[in-house]
């Protein structure tokens, strides 16, 4: 089982990804 913390960078990581593409 993955860790809240682990998850919750994965998202973070996900959101920068998102963001620049937005970009």
């Amino acid at each position: 089982m993955k860790s809240l913390k682990n998850d919750r960078y994965w998202i973070i990581t996900v959101h920068s990804i998102l963001n620049l593409f937005a970009a």
